[in-house]
């Protein structure tokens, strides 16, 4: 179903008012009725879309992880760095990650893109799956760390670079994992 560009133009309106608001003061700070008035819409509208800010935020975040996870099927075939490369790039080019990247919940979203974005690249690695959770749970803490650092320094490195240090990352994190099932047997 094609959304009106009515329907669009308000979410977009709102969206920017609420990120205005949110680089003010934090999300418990911030009503409906700052939002509207800021945006210039009756409450009524906000509430035909959302029910408060945190609903606002959660729908803002699962938007842009749906978007990166979408982006990740649409390249299966050209390996591990590319693909990163591809998600790297979408990130500095949308500012609505650097957004998220700095709200209070900045530790939440970076964690759950890094899950999301491994879930969806395990295609690419059959090693994230052989040694359980505990290989995969801290790929996605120490990517999640690196993510919310690269997004506060300023996006200082380029996308490639961060590929880069993902993917040494993950060889070391899974040479490790090795050693110690070698060690253990």
């Amino acid at each position: 179903m094609k959304t009106d560009a009515r329907v669009r133009y308000t979410k977009m309106i709102i969206r920017q008012c609420f990120f205005r608001l949110l680089r003010q003061k934090s999300i418990s700070k911030i009503t409906v009725k700052e939002i509207c008035e800021l945006a210039q819409i009756n409450r009524s509208t906000f509430y035909k879309y959302y029910a408060d800010p945190y609903d606002l935020l959660e729908k803002l975040e699962e938007e842009a992880i749906l978007g990166i996870t979408q982006m990740i099927d649409e390249y299966p075939q050209k390996g591990l760095r590319p693909v990163l490369i591809t998600i790297l790039r979408a990130i500095c080019s949308n500012s609505d990650f650097h957004d998220l990247a700095f709200l209070q919940t900045q530790e939440d979203f970076t964690r759950r893109l890094a899950l999301a974005c491994f879930h969806k690249i395990q295609m690419y690695n059959p090693a994230f799956s052989s040694n359980g959770g505990m290989l995969f749970g801290c790929l996605c803490g120490a990517v999640s760390g690196l993510l919310a650092y690269w997004l506060h320094s300023g996006l200082k490195e380029t996308p490639e670079e961060i590929a880069d240090r993902i993917i040494l990352l993950t060889e070391a994190v899974q040479e490790s994992f090795t050693k110690e099932n070698i060690h253990t047997m």
